[in-house]
């Protein structure tokens, strides 16, 4: 019996060093947070790619990994790590998903009054106050 691969065929292997995305986008994901931020922060309806609900969390893995809350660099990153954070997060993740305009969207968003107030009281049962 032959294995599909022939004799001289080499198989191509994806490696790819995932880090913590995983421990840090699960939580995020029981939290409901996608959800949560889809229901309050709402987008216009010309946009395409992954909804506000799953950039937000992208955002907040690609800060918390880097050690550096500045978005500019959120870019680069997203663009290096788009088959492991779409195995985190359940969507085929894009370039455009990990752009610094759109992580800056939901940032402006969640600093508006009633929106940002809106999600921290939905997100009030999950938070642990020490």
């Amino acid at each position: 019996m032959r294995s599909a691969l022939g004799m001289h065929d080499i198989p191509h292997i994806l490696t790819e060093r995932v880090d913590a995305m995983p421990l840090l986008s699960e939580p995020l994901q029981q939290m409901g947070l996608p959800t949560l931020f889809d229901t309050h922060l709402p987008t216009h309806g010309t946009w395409t790619g992954l909804s506000l609900g799953w950039v937000r969390p992208i955002g907040l893995s690609s800060m918390v990994s880097r050690g550096d809350h500045r978005r500019v660099h959120g870019a680069p990153w997203g663009a290096k790590r788009l088959w492991p954070l779409g195995g985190t997060t359940g969507p085929a993740v894009t370039r455009v998903d990990c752009t610094d305009d759109r992580l800056a969207i939901g940032r402006r968003r969640l600093r508006e009054d009633t929106r940002g107030a809106a999600v921290e009281a939905a997100r009030k049962p999950y938070t642990v106050r020490v």
